[in-house]
Parts: C-alpha cells; structure tokens; sequence
C-alpha cells in the first residue's frame, strides 16, 4: 500500500511540473540561482514559420546565456540580487494555449516589483516560456 502511494505522489508530482505555475516558479529560481542556461532551457524558441532548428536553436540559447550573464546580473546587483518570489496570480487563456504568470519578486535591498511571466504550451505539449516569438 505505502508503494502505491508513493508511486501515485511521484506521478502527481511529474504532471504538475508540466504546469504554467511550476514552470514560472522553476525559471525565477533559476534567476535567484544565476542559472541563466536553466532558465533558457525553459525559453521556446522558433523561427517565424514554427520551425525548430535545434543546432540554430542552441546557439541562440548560447548567446542568450551570454546576455543575461553580462546584462542582468548587473542590473540584479544595482539592487543587491534577486532574494525571493512570490507567484500571485496565475491566468490562463480560455483555449489553453497561453498563459500569464504574475509574481511579486523581491530585491537584496528590500525593493519589490511585479512581473509577469508568460507561458506557452508547445505543440509537444509543453509549458515553456515565451519571449514574444509565439
């Protein structure tokens, strides 16, 4: 019985990871961390036609990586790091396909700040974050 239940937890636990919310939650934590290949991984990226070339794919993601390394770290630092999130608002298109994540996100120096964070299920049935290339 107790297999059965841990069985059935694991499973519930995979499914939901698959979610709009845990999907924002991983890519915030993956800023918190400074793990900006993480939270490119959760980036979909296409080109205008819908097509996924994987070698152009990664090297785009490469450069992104590069970006936020250069970019956001400072302007993360100019209020003393990204410290914590709160998620307070979770909307989802009514044919859904997209949704919006909102969360309250905290600074080193105590400042706070919303943002918005959002999803787009991929045609493999994925939540992944869209930079307005969808």
């Amino acid at each position: 019985m107790f297999a059965t239940v841990c069985l059935f937890a694991v499973l519930l636990s995979g499914c939901a990871s698959n979610s709009p919310e845990s999907v924002a939650k991983k890519s915030l934590q993956c800023l918190i961390d400074k793990d900006y290949k993480g939270y490119m991984d959760l980036v979909y990226i296409s080109d205008k036609n819908g097509t996924r070339d994987e070698a152009a794919i990664e090297k785009l993601r490469s450069e992104w990586v590069q970006l936020l390394e250069q970019k956001v770290d400072k302007e993360y630092a100019k209020k003393g790091g990204l410290k914590s999130y709160e998620i307070t608002k979770v909307e989802m298109q009514e044919d859904g396909q997209k949704a919006k994540v909102t969360a309250k996100i905290k600074y080193g120096d105590d400042s706070e700040e919303d943002t918005d964070v959002v999803l787009v299920k991929t045609p493999e049935d994925k939540w992944m974050i869209s930079l307005g290339n969808k």
